[in-house]
């Protein structure tokens, strides 16, 4: 997680109605197809989680023949990863992007994405996270 993760939050505004926003949260980690079968390590540890793309881990031919160079596991079950990243804390700068996260998770479960104030701060928050941090 530390190297290759990602804290995501997906956030999508409704045109209509401020109430009818949605906030979805994951955790990406990416790694060279030839390394999938270290995803799918990570995917039974949490029992949780996809593979992108899908396809047959143990068949390393059509991961290296595959189009894309990289696979990814996406994570949404939070409680798990809040869990282990409290319990065993990382250590690198990634560490205040998952800080950050979980002031977006307490935000969402506060509600604050139904008011334009809470959403403009959630979106302040999220453009400031992993590779937006240093720009």
């Amino acid at each position: 997680m530390d190297g290759e993760g990602s804290f995501q939050c997906e956030i999508i505004k409704s045109k209509r109605k401020l109430s009818n926003t949605i906030v979805n949260f994951s955790l990406q980690i990416k790694q060279s197809n030839h390394d999938v079968a270290i995803l799918n390590a990570i995917k039974y540890f949490f029992n949780a989680g996809y593979l992108k793309p899908k396809y047959n881990i143990y068949n390393l031919k059509e991961a290296k023949y595959n189009v894309r160079t990289t696979s990814a596991l996406w994570i949404r079950d939070v409680k798990k990863i809040t869990e282990l990243l409290d319990n065993y804390p990382l250590f690198s700068i990634k560490r205040l992007d998952y800080l950050d996260w979980k002031e977006l998770i307490h935000l969402k479960n506060k509600k604050e994405h139904y008011n334009e104030e809470g959403l403009l701060l959630m979106y302040l928050i999220k453009n400031d996270m992993n590779a937006k941090r240093f720009k």
